[in-house]
Formats: C-alpha cells, structure tokens, sequence
C-alpha cells in the first residue's frame, strides 16, 4: 500500500504553464519525489487544471513522469448551491452542463493516467448549508435524485475512459444510501473516496467508516478537532494534530477496504508546500501500515 497526497497543499497558485488555470508545476512534482512521495491526486476543476483542456493535462503528465510520480487520482469539479458546479441542480439546463464539465474532468483523468476520479456527494438538501445548524433560506427536496441522475450520467464515460469513479462522504450528506447505490455496480465501475475529515462532523464516525471501509479505494485523510454542530469547520489538518484515532483508521483501511493507495488531503494556507512536519505524518501513517502487515495489534502499535 502507498501513501501519497493531493496536490491540494500547494494551494492555488500563479499560473506558469499555460491558460488561465492554475496548475502543478515542475518543483511540486520535485518535491514530492525529494521526499519520497510516489503517489499524488491532481485537480481538475475551476481555479487549478481547466476541464477539458486536454494538452495541458498531456504536459502535466510528461512533467510528472520525468520526475518518477504517478498520478493516482484526480479530485473532478465541486459543486454546491449558489456555486455553478452543482450536480444536484434543480435546473436541468445547467444539471446537464455541469455532468458535461464533469465528462471532460474525467477525459482529463484518462489523459494524466489517474486510476480514479473523486465525485463528491452532492445532495445538499437545502441552503445555506455551511456552517451547518443554520436556518435553511431554500430547500432541494429532489437533490439526491437530481445528483443519482447526473452520477449515472457519468458511468459509462468513465468506463469507455477507463477510469474508476470515486464517490467522496460529504459532512451532512446522506452516506447511509451509498451502500444500495454501489451494490448495483462493479468495482471497476464505482468506489469511495473517504474523507475522514467530513467524517468528524455529527456523532458517527465509526458508524460511517463501517458501512463505508468495504467501498472505500481512496482516501481524502486529514484530521480535525470534531468540535459539535454549527462549530464544526472541515480542517484539512495534517494527521496526529486533532482528534482522530489515526492507528484504528489506518488499521481499518489497511485490513477492510481495497484501498491500495491512502491520500492525505491536507491544506496549511500559510505554508503550502511539503513541510517536514508533513512528510513526519507520511512516514507515521507508512509505520502503521507496516505494523499492520506485520501482524502488531494496533493496540500495541507505536510510531516515531
């Protein structure tokens, strides 16, 4: 099993390689090969890799290929009410567009050889929907089957692509219907993303990681101070700086899921880069896994 990282902690950056979007560049890729890092998960959305700009996805690719680093994973557009991304958008117009701008986002995946895309759970049944506990100004009643309908619309995309898609756990967001919707497909068709960040929020981590560890073949792993209701914020902190129990988590993903790759998605705004307090958390994380394989009760399980 590797452990890798979304390109997500080099936050957004003044574009050097072409068009408006901003995009890796050479001495991310550098980076994460100085520190050992083999694994990483792009973006493709609005503000990083533009959707179907597909010659910028081919050079990125070259880029990452001459610096030894495999493109695992790409996190697909985000969408939510009052964004324009929205895959559960009453609108059917702009619902079509949005499952069209996801199409391209998983061409673009195909093109930088990603084995899965990420496409988050976006029922969102009413808004505002962050910061949670507040008062809902409009409501989505048909959000899921709105979402159901555009998800579907991707699947043989995917397929012909030859991509995996990856549903991620969105805080708030009904995961309980995620083990129905999967049982009907493949594998090769349709797996989780975790977020165990989005898991803190509520009372059920556990409960959530349960149904979901069979499902799961990547992972958006960060931690979080699970603080209640309408104080939770999604963190993004690096592991071991909050309240999950990391040795139990990677136990479960190592043992239970057929996750081959855990992907850190952390984000630190004011120092973005591979910090050696981040690649201390790859090497814990690689020490766990480790002493999984090895057979050490993760009971008894220590790391340096």
């Amino acid at each position: 099993m590797n452990v890798g990282v979304s390109f997500s902690i080099f936050g957004k950056r003044t574009c050097v390689m072409g068009g408006a979007a901003t995009v890796p560049e050479e001495r991310h890729f550098a980076q994460c090969a100085e520190n050992g890092i083999e694994r990483v998960e792009l973006i493709i959305m609005e503000g990083y890799i533009s959707p179907g700009d597909m010659a910028l996805a081919r050079r990125i690719r070259r880029v990452a290929d001459a610096c030894g680093i495999a493109v695992h994973s790409v996190h697909g557009p985000s969408g939510w009410p009052t964004n324009g991304h929205w895959l559960g958008d009453p609108d059917e117009d702009a619902r079509r567009r949005n499952v069209q701008e996801r199409c391209h986002a998983i061409e673009g995946a195909a093109a930088l050889g990603a084995r899965y895309m990420v496409v988050e759970l976006e029922a969102y049944d009413q808004w505002p929907y962050w910061p949670h506990g507040q008062a809902a100004q409009q409501r989505f009643p048909h959000a899921w089957d709105q979402w159901r309908r555009s998800f579907d619309g991707l699947l043989s995309i995917a397929e012909q692509a030859g991509v995996t898609l990856a549903i991620e756990n969105v805080d708030g967001v009904a995961y309980e219907r995620l083990p129905a919707l999967l049982a009907g497909l493949t594998r090769q068709q349709v797996g989780v993303c975790f977020d165990s960040s989005h898991a803190t929020y509520g009372n059920a981590f556990w409960d959530q990681f349960d149904m979901l560890a069979p499902y799961i073949i990547g992972t958006h792993l960060s931690d979080n101070d699970g603080l209640p209701g309408g104080a939770w914020v999604d963190r993004h902190w690096q592991p071991f700086t909050g309240t999950i129990d990391w040795p139990r988590l990677i136990a479960g993903i190592a043992t239970r899921s057929p996750c081959d790759c855990i992907n850190l998605e952390v984000l630190d705004r004011e120092n973005p880069q591979i910090t050696p307090e981040l690649v201390g958390a790859l090497r814990r994380i690689a020490t766990l896994i480790t002493q999984e394989k090895q057979g050490v009760s993760s009971s008894d399980w220590s790391v340096t």
